[in-house]
């Protein structure tokens, strides 16, 4: 088994010692703790990480995604309430306008 090119020499042997042939020399056929071991994972503290009390390595950009369609949600929500047109519908998730059948209003139960 041959590693793609673009993964560094660490990557790519773990992946190779996970896909041996040879089940019984595969990496981690043991016992977990050949895979905590592992050269891949040298920069990880085990004991932080099962206290789960490591810092998470990315923290990804979602949270001001999320703010701003919130906000953008809430712009077209009070806009809809200036013009006495909030009455008429619910919110789903806080991002979207459904409208009600008539026989439904947010004021009597479904």
């Amino acid at each position: 088994v041959m590693p793609p090119r673009r993964l560094s020499a660490t990557a790519g042997k773990f992946i190779c010692s996970l896909l041996h042939h040879d089940r019984t020399k595969r990496l981690g056929s043991k016992d977990d703790m050949e895979l905590n071991q592992s050269s891949f994972f040298g920069n990880i503290d085990w004991a932080l990480a099962n206290a789960q009390e490591s810092p998470p390595a990315f923290v990804p950009g979602v949270a001001s995604t999320f703010e701003r369609d919130r906000q953008e949600a809430m712009a077209a929500y009070l806009e809809k309430s200036k013009q006495g047109k909030t009455s008429e519908h619910r919110w789903t998730l806080g991002l979207e306008m459904v409208d009600l059948p008539p026989a439904c209003s947010p004021s009597q139960p479904v």
